[in-house]
């Protein structure tokens, strides 16, 4: 997850209203496998929106959420990564991350170890195509990080030789079998995220607690 270290303001999002272009690509935010069901609901909701958001952005943009749905930081870096400090790695306990890729792409390494490192609740990547949604039942044991890349380096030649050409979907075969042989909950879930970038006062205004969508 990049050097540039600048604060996230208007000036990433267009302006003006695109609600009418957008209405047909919408999401529901209670969509329990998007955003999931045992998350509590403003935070599914952040999630929604900011993903909404971010999608289409030129560079990585990580945002951070505790489980109440506050922002606890929101960082851009550039077009392949946003690089975090060690402060706001150790604030990361507990919390869901989520981020953009320019570009259709798997979570890589980095997003992995981060996940191991710094024990997060959730770990996600969104592109124009996909969700991605990395998690540890078992809380990120130490051992399962030290036999990531060992496990993950066989995962990648065999995917390779098994006829799959698209880069993405051999990261993607590789991560998959990764994961299950150690235990992660890994996914990859198709969306349809908004056609063209929306401003962040364009985002939809919080639900009533429990309220029935």
């Amino acid at each position: 997850m990049g050097h540039q270290r600048r604060g996230v303001s208007g000036s990433y999002f267009l302006s003006h209203n695109r609600h009418a272009v957008n209405q047909a690509a919408d999401l529901k935010w209670n969509d329990g496998e998007l955003y999931p069901a045992d998350l509590p609901e403003p935070l599914r909701f952040q999630l929604y929106n900011t993903e909404r958001v971010t999608v289409h952005l030129a560079n990585e943009v990580v945002s951070v959420f505790d489980t109440n749905g506050t922002r606890l930081l929101q960082k851009e870096g550039g077009p392949k990564a946003v690089s975090l400090t060690r402060a706001e790695r150790s604030g990361l306990v507990g919390t869901v991350v989520t981020h953009n890729h320019p570009s259709v792409a798997t979570p890589s390494i980095d997003d992995f170890l981060m996940a191991f490192d710094c024990r997060v609740l959730e770990m996600r990547a969104i592109d124009s195509q996909w969700i991605y949604r990395l998690r540890s039942p078992e809380g990120w044991p130490v051992y399962k990080r030290a036999f990531l890349v060992p496990i993950l380096a066989p995962n990648l030649v065999l995917a390779r030789f098994g006829g799959i050409r698209d880069v993405q979907e051999i990261n993607h075969k590789a991560w998959s079998t990764t994961a299950a042989a150690l235990g992660l909950e890994y996914r990859r879930l198709p969306w349809s995220p908004p056609v063209v970038p929306i401003a962040a006062d364009d985002m939809q205004p919080a639900p009533e607690p429990n309220a029935a969508q």
